[in-house]
């Protein structure tokens, strides 16, 4: 059986407590009240962060975050596209839920978190995904998207998508030519 977040949490406060408890009532048995009094300060302190900290078991680390889609929820197709960097897709297309107000870029976030693919970004533009970077195939390569067919004109971050859409990101070798795009 394996342990919820929840409950290694209490785990680990239960047992920094009781160390703590041990080693204060060490130290005072020993007639050393002041080290008993700093090992009970720093034990409450751990029993403190512990409390306040969110702890995930390997089975609840990114559950629910690709919910199944259910009949007439909304939803949309994301697909992750390496074949120009030699890697086929990282992500075949696939029917995802739509969170409202979520952008292009925080879905992807979210899909690739749950699936384990590593990207790298800073602000709404992606660095790489997969282990894939923009410059690993020419100085025009890099990552680019698309919202059904169309290619995105602002931001990623900013790119709110709709029930029904199709996004694609995928790797090009060049911004100015139509490599990558289909």
């Amino acid at each position: 059986m394996a342990l919820t977040g929840e409950q290694i949490r209490w785990i680990l406060i239960a047992s920094v407590f009781g160390v703590a408890l041990l080693a204060c009532l060490f130290f005072v048995w020993k007639g050393k009240k002041k080290d008993g009094a700093l090992v009970m300060l720093c034990g409450s302190l751990l029993v403190a962060f512990f409390a306040l900290s969110d702890f995930a078991s390997v089975s609840e680390y990114g559950s629910g975050s690709l919910a199944p889609v259910g009949e007439g929820a909304p939803a949309v197709t994301l697909e992750i596209d390496a074949s120009l960097a030699g890697e086929g897709y990282l992500l075949a297309p696939r029917e995802v839920a739509l969170v409202p107000g979520e952008s292009v870029l925080e879905l992807l976030l979210r899909v690739t978190q749950a699936e384990g693919i590593r990207i790298e970004y800073v602000g709404g533009y992606v660095e790489g995904i997969g282990g894939i970077y923009e410059f690993d195939h020419g100085d025009q390569s890099g990552w680019t998207y698309t919202v059904n067919g169309v290619t995105g004109s602002v931001s990623s971050a900013e790119y709110i998508p709709e029930d029904g859409d199709v996004i694609r990101w995928y790797y090009v070798t060049s911004y100015t030519g139509t490599e990558g795009i289909s």
